[in-house]
């Protein structure tokens, strides 16, 4: 069976902390939402669980933020197009309810000031604007999912 290509959004939970992001330094998180864009070009399916299980190993800035984190959800995009992580990306940047933070954090293959975005208004208006983008463009196939309490993944399509 071939690996799903894809893009995806982690929504998670910070309580105030700072964290030391590998090269990136030290850096303050304010309690709240934060979304985070990433891709799994060599399968998306596999990437996204790890984020959701917690990673042994820190391989990507996110993982040290993640290691912090609650509530973590996803939204997976299945997709083929490179493009798609930083056009999702800068959707994200463009929404009033949300602000970049930590410069280069996931961005550091690309020109994105960042991908990982603190949400002054919790999940629902970023999730309600990239999921209404996604229906009107039908570029993009979302479906979301999280890891239940046996860690098995329970998938719901928004489609």
């Amino acid at each position: 069976m071939p690996l799903l290509k894809g893009v995806y959004l982690i929504f998670f939970q910070l309580p105030e902390v700072e964290i030391g992001v590998g090269k990136l330094g030290e850096h303050i998180f304010p309690a709240g939402s934060y979304t985070y864009v990433g891709s799994g070009m060599g399968g998306v399916i596999a990437r996204v669980r790890r984020h959701l299980r917690g990673a042994h190993n820190k391989r990507w800035h996110i993982d040290y933020v993640l290691a912090e984190a609650t509530n973590k959800q996803a939204i997976v995009f299945a997709t083929d197009d490179k493009c798609a992580e930083c056009t999702l990306s800068k959707k994200i940047s463009s929404l009033t309810a949300s602000q970049g933070i930590v410069q280069g954090l996931g961005s550091s293959d690309c020109n994105c000031n960042t991908h990982l975005y603190f949400l002054k208004n919790g999940n629902s208006e970023v999730c309600n604007v990239i999921l209404d983008n996604c229906r009107k463009s039908a570029l993009l196939y979302p479906e979301s999912f999280a890891l239940d309490d046996e860690s098995q993944v329970v998938w719901q399509n928004y489609m």
